[in-house]
């Protein structure tokens, strides 16, 4: 029971960090998305060298 209230005291002392941390983390993927589906659309509409002939 100690373990527990020492691990809630743990996260209240750096909470503000924790949500920092994961705030950076959302932001990152939310941008790394965005940035891959700029570059799948761009390659959609220029087309693909790869992609099979009449496609």
């Amino acid at each position: 029971m100690h373990s527990i209230r020492r691990i809630w005291q743990w996260i209240a002392r750096r909470r503000i960090a924790l949500l920092s941390s994961a705030l950076r983390g959302a932001a990152y993927a939310t941008g790394t998305g965005l940035v891959g589906l700029a570059f799948y659309v761009i390659q959609q509409k220029l087309g693909s060298p790869d992609a099979p002939a009449g496609h």
